[in-house]
């Protein structure tokens, strides 16, 4: 199918002067000049000929590497597991169109017409007979899973990865692998009958041009549909394509990729529950394509651990480039929470006659675009203009924003093709989840100023509140937690003395459960007890009871060995008595993938932390290693952590005071160092290999950056500096650190975002000019005992003698 679209340009000075008219073709075309038609069914063999049903290849991949020019692949009714089937995929080439179409014959890839043929990429496990609890099954696998990406069946709700066998056996949607293939998964969900394993990571993957793609069903990949042209991409197309009448669903990140691809045509396609980035991703390299009368519905996350919306829009335009243009959306249905996204917005497009049930957002400057004659059931936003703006809030902009209603019944539009992809919805059959039960309620660890709430909900994965109140009488208070699970604790503070208070525990489930207990009574203590050693060890006291037992003056000791779990004080130290965490040699406190943060100090004060390490936290969300929002006088030394970039930071604090880091080693991570503040000292840490930038400073006052070690401040294909100071508020006073990199084009110094709108120094004689900072800090190989098997350690006639972390 190849369509053409009269696009009309406006003038940014009139909008409705016309400035240009093109005529543009999108689409892989009709075919005019056939060649083969040849044929794939469940029946075949991949030793047959396929030029008839009756001699089809078994697998679309064996056919698919046959096709060339003119040539039709006709797919017979059926299910097929198929791993990355390529056309025309050669990189490192130019012009390579082997298995491309041309005008008037292109290469087709199609279902039969009314048949249902679906792509797979996963291996379907049924239950094993007996189960080891009610809902805890063991599997065992050949081969790890691609990408870990595991789903339960049939609610398909993709399972969290947690590293430690407990905690799979403790918490809903989780699971646990080990190296022998053995699999324990909690389904989530009740009715459950086995599971989903990814074992591919795209299902056709297309690197040519004129190339049509008809009747086809793709489901649980990391991406169903990808395409772009082959490296170097300056040096070729991947053009004209046509993906029509395709449905994706339960891809793990997208359903379709666009990266690269130009005039191409996506029409009457559908697709739902794609929940990382939606069923749509179009990328920066991306220009002159045409999306019209597709219909894309719900993609919330499934994960336990995560949120159902963040950014997972139905469609999104992510990444910019010098190509990025005229890309058309007309006539879709974005029936979803989050609709629609731009970043950036795309120069000259038309987003017009479309159906948005939630939101539209656009992250970037306001760009010429025009958006016209659609329906928006959710806010409309811009950055920079406003998130819930209208007509008058694009005035003065390039930006054509006319005729778009918020009504249902006053939506008219010019495409009448919007009423056709509103009937390709689709809706997926809801699992059901056990009722909640709470299970030993019960008050702990009360003392004079508070106690602990603490119950469980063993069958059902959630947030826990509590509601509370004197008994005589007074104003009711309400708590939530601020971790998520099946053990549930509520702090309760600020409370009087041998006072009786009455309390109701509610549950909040992550798959919409609701519970709330009867009213239960605890009495306060008459006085505080006082500060002691907390031995937190086997036999002994766990983290958790030690986060709820702990009081000013408390010193709470970790015993060597591993430790699952977070330490989430429930109160403050005071000035003089602080609350200290402790390691013995070898104490790890591991999240086991299922926790994060580590250690959260939200709106403490008063607090020790040192002598860690750190492993596991959960890497999904980056929230990082320890947190410390609005926080008082913090010290956190000698501890270590080497974690994924997707964790998020080692130290995270906004709006800190009196903040010190000091003789720690960062391994990993994303802006290892994330502060905001006053009173911040940064001292003697050794930073190595962080994701983005080694540190992320804003609104900050009173900042030292003081001989630390600065060692690969991104990964190797980006080109940023170790420091980024986004605003400050006060003193700043950064010397004696040492910046280095294997990457000779990693810059050294930093970036400071209030100078010269965020220059980027490349030297640090240009970062020393520019701020007047790091006059004595030096660009040299700190020259480690092994950098690459993780020892930090300096050789004797290191650069860097005296700066970094020490840790015995």
């Amino acid at each position: 199918m190849k369509m053409k679209l009269l696009l009309f340009l406006a003038s940014f000075a009139v909008l409705s002067s016309v400035v240009a008219e093109e005529a543009i073709d999108y689409g892989a075309g009709e075919m005019k000049n056939p060649a083969r038609t040849l044929y794939v069914s469940t029946a075949g063999n991949d030793q047959n000929d396929g030029k008839t049903l009756e001699t089809a290849w078994r697998t679309i991949a064996r056919g698919a590497r046959e096709l060339r020019s003119g040539d039709t692949l006709l797919i017979a009714e059926g299910r097929y597991f198929q791993s990355e089937i390529p056309i025309n995929v050669e990189d490192n080439t130019i012009g390579f169109a082997e298995q491309s179409g041309i005008p008037g014959a292109p290469i087709r890839i199609m279902g039969m017409p009314g048949s249902k043929v679906v792509l797979y990429g996963s291996e379907f496990m049924p239950l094993p007979e007996k189960p080891l609890t009610p809902a805890v099954f063991e599997f065992h696998l050949q081969t790890k899973p691609w990408y870990f990406i595991i789903y339960e069946s049939p609610s398909q709700i993709e399972l969290q990865r947690v590293y430690a066998e407990e905690l799979a056996l403790q918490h809903p949607g989780t699971y646990y692998y080990d190296e022998a293939g053995r699999l324990l998964v909690h389904f989530a969900a009740l009715g459950q009958v086995g599971i989903n394993v990814v074992r591919s990571r795209i299902g056709l993957r297309i690197h040519g041009s004129y190339v049509h793609v008809e009747n086809l069903i793709f489901e649980h990949y990391y991406e169903g549909i990808y395409m772009r042209m082959n490296r170097p991409y300056d040096k070729n197309v991947a053009e004209h394509i046509t993906v029509k009448n395709c449905a994706f669903y339960h891809n793990h990140k997208n359903g379709l990729v666009v990266d690269g691809a130009s005039k191409s045509l996506f029409i009457g396609n559908r697709g739902l529950a794609n929940g990382y980035y939606g069923t749509v991703m179009v990328m920066g390299r991306a220009h002159d394509n045409l999306f019209t009368g597709n219909w894309f519905g719900p993609s919330p996350q499934t994960q336990r651990q995560l949120k159902p919306y963040v950014t997972n829009f139905a469609m999104s335009q992510y990444g910019g480039s010098e190509q990025l243009k005229r890309n058309h959306i007309i006539g879709n249905v974005f029936d979803d929470e989050l609709s629609f996204r731009w970043k950036p917005g795309v120069p000259e497009s038309r987003f017009e006659n479309n159906i948005l049930s939630g939101r539209f957002y656009a992250e970037s400057a306001p760009l010429p675009v025009t958006i016209r004659n659609n329906f928006f059931g959710g806010k409309v936003a811009w950055s920079g203009i406003g998130y819930d703006i209208w007509e008058d809030s694009f005035a003065g902009t390039p930006v054509v924003f006319q005729n778009n209603v918020r009504k249902r019944e006053d939506f008219n539009p010019e495409n009448k093709i919007v009423f056709e992809a509103e009937k390709l919805k689709e809706v997926l059959p809801q699992a059901e989840f056990p009722e909640p039960e709470l299970e030993n309620l019960r008050a702990a660890a009360i003392e004079s100023d508070g106690a602990a709430i603490l119950w469980e909900t063993p069958h059902n994965d959630g947030v826990g509140s509590v509601e509370f109140w004197p008994k005589s009488g007074g104003k009711k208070q309400l708590v939530t937690a601020t971790n998520q699970g099946v053990f549930h604790t509520v702090g309760l503070t600020g409370l009087k003395a041998n006072t009786e208070y009455e309390f109701c525990a509610i549950f909040t489930g992550r798959r919409g459960e609701e519970k709330r207990s009867g009213t239960s009574s605890f009495t306060t203590a008459a006085k505080m007890r006082e500060p002691q050693v907390l031995e937190v060890a086997p036999g002994k006291m766990t983290l958790a009871e030690a986060s709820i037992a702990a009081i000013p003056g408390d010193v709470i000791k970790l015993s060597a060995g591993r430790h699952v779990g977070q330490f989430i004080p429930i109160r403050s130290g005071l000035p003089g008595k602080p609350i200290t965490l402790v390691g013995e040699k070898g104490a790890v406190i591991d999240g086991g993938r299922y926790y994060a943060p580590l250690i959260n100090l939200d709106g403490k004060a008063h607090i020790i932390i040192t002598d860690l390490v750190f492993a596991n936290p959960e890497d999904t969300r980056r929230i990082g290693i320890i947190r410390m929002q609005r926080a008082n006088d913090i010290t956190v030394s000698n501890c270590q952590a080497d974690f994924p970039w997707m964790a998020g930071p080692f130290f995270f604090c906004g709006a800190g005071v009196n903040i010190t880091l000091e003789n720690n080693i960062s391994c990993g991570g994303d802006y290892p160092i994330s502060i905001s503040g006053s009173n911040i000292k940064v001292r003697n840490n050794t930073i190595v290999d962080a994701a983005i930038f080694s540190t992320n400073f804003w609104a900050v006052g009173d900042l030292e950056i003081i001989d630390n070690i600065f060692m690969r401040p991104c990964v190797n294909d980006k080109r940023n500096p170790a420091l980024l100071v986004q605003s400050t508020k006060g003193k700043v006073i950064s010397d004696g650190n040492v910046f280095w990199s294997p990457i000779p084009e990693h810059p050294a110094g930093g970036i400071l975002g209030e100078i010269q709108g965020g220059k980027w120094c490349k030297t640090l004689a240009e970062w020393q000019q520019l701020t007047g900072w790091d006059k004595n800090s030096i660009h040299a190989d700190p020259m480690f005992v092994d950098y690459e098997k993780g020892d930090f350690r300096l050789r004797k006639g290191s650069p860097a003698i005296g700066k970094g972390a020490v840790i015995k």
